[in-house]
This record gives structure tokens, C-alpha cells and sequence, in this order.
């Protein structure tokens, strides 16, 4: 994979790269997910940058149905961390019957994207549009706010095994904040400049 940070970083460090076909090798980065056969042939000291099933935590259905899974394992007050949420088309059935309970606004989010892309909030599930896989999760109405803006605080850790669990922890975080101050009204319901703290999208407020 293209990554110039990494490459010079690496390269300070005293590596170099050598052939993608070759097996004489410490690190390899890739941005795709390894083959099982691939992750079998590994050596001891050889490293790769993507632990199988990785998706798991990084895809927003599979997290929440793994989050899910440690409620009823563990107890919903041990893993109440995430809003209500459903997966849709096939939840549309339950997303109606909470909304029917207990109205909107909700937040609606593809499974698989980044950066703001194709996130956008509503006031009643029949204005969700089900032709892709989505989360759609209960909306925080009433956030925490740094001087009237919602933001949001990154936390970045380095993972460097499951088992036993191995997590170092970055000493520094990053905060990104909305660029309109928040309104709780319906009627702002589609600034995403208010509601969203992601920089690809306020980069243009």
C-alpha cells in the first residue's frame, strides 16, 4: 500500500524494502486483510499490520453486534456505551416499533465508510433510504458541548496482540469540533456542520 509516512519512518528506522514476492522480510504493510494461507506461513519475528477479522471492530454493524453479544454475555449495564441502534434493511421491522415507542431524531450511517460520507440525521424512519447496508442509531439530543459546539475526542492506541490483550496507549489525543454552534430544533436537523465533527466535512463551513 501507498503510505509515505510510514515508508520514511521506517526508513529512518534503518529498513528497506525489498520485493513483494520475497519471503526475507520483518514488517509487512499491506491495506488489504491477509489470506489465512499468508498468515500460516508466517515466522515468528515476522509482523503484518492487519490482525484477521480485524473488521470486526471496524466496521460499524459488526461492532455493534459484537457489543450486543457482551450485553447479554455480561450485562447491559457493564456494555451500555453505544446508543440504541439497528441494522437495515433487515431491522427495519424493530427500528419502527422503537420509533413508534419513542420518536426520533435518528442517525443514519453506511456500515463500511469514513470521514462523514453518507451520514445524514432524520425525524422518522420512513425517511431512511434502505438500498445499502446502514446503521441507524437513536440520536444524542442533549451532548456534551465545548462552548456551545459538539466535538468529539480521539483516543489513538496500538494494538500488538489479542492474546494475551497487549494495548499501548498514545500519550497524546486529537479533538475535532462541529464549525456551527449546536441547536437542538428540528429545524436544523440537516446542517451537517452543526451535527457532524468530522473534518472532511467541516473543512468546507
Amino acid at each position: 500500500t501507498e503510505s509515505r509516512l510510514v515508508r520514511s519512518i521506517l526508513t529512518v528506522h534503518g529498513f528497506h524494502e525489498v520485493h513483494p514476492n520475497s519471503n526475507d522480510f520483518n514488517l509487512m504493510w499491506t491495506g488489504t486483510h491477509l489470506k489465512p494461507y499468508v498468515l500460516r506461513t508466517l515466522l515468528e519475528f515476522q509482523k503484518v499490520n492487519h490482525f484477521p477479522r480485524s473488521y470486526e471492530l471496524t466496521r460499524k454493524d459488526r461492532l455493534y453486534k459484537n457489543i450486543q453479544r457482551m450485553q447479554q454475555t455480561y450485562g447491559f449495564k457493564h456494555f451500555n456505551i453505544v446508543p440504541q441502534a439497528y441494522i437495515l434493511p433487515s431491522e427495519f421491522q424493530e427500528l419502527w416499533t422503537a420509533h413508534t415507542k419513542e420518536k426520533g431524531p435518528w442517525i443514519v450511517k453506511p456500515v463500511a465508510s469514513s470521514r462523514g460520507r453518507g451520514v445524514y440525521l432524520v425525524t422518522n424512519p420512513n425517511q431512511i433510504a434502505t438500498d445499502e447496508s446502514i446503521l441507524v442509531s437513536r440520536y444524542i439530543r442533549s451532548p456534551l458541548l465545548i462552548d456551545d459546539f459538539k466535538f468529539d475526542v480521539r483516543l489513538y492506541v496500538l494494538v500488538t496482540s489479542y492474546d494475551p490483550l497487549v494495548v499501548y496507549l498514545y500519550e497524546e489525543g486529537l479533538t475535532r469540533f462541529a464549525t456551527v454552534k449546536y441547536d437542538r430544533a428540528t429545524r436544523n436537523i440537516k446542517n451537517q456542520f452543526m451535527h457532524l465533527t468530522n473534518y472532511s466535512i467541516n473543512k468546507k463551513s
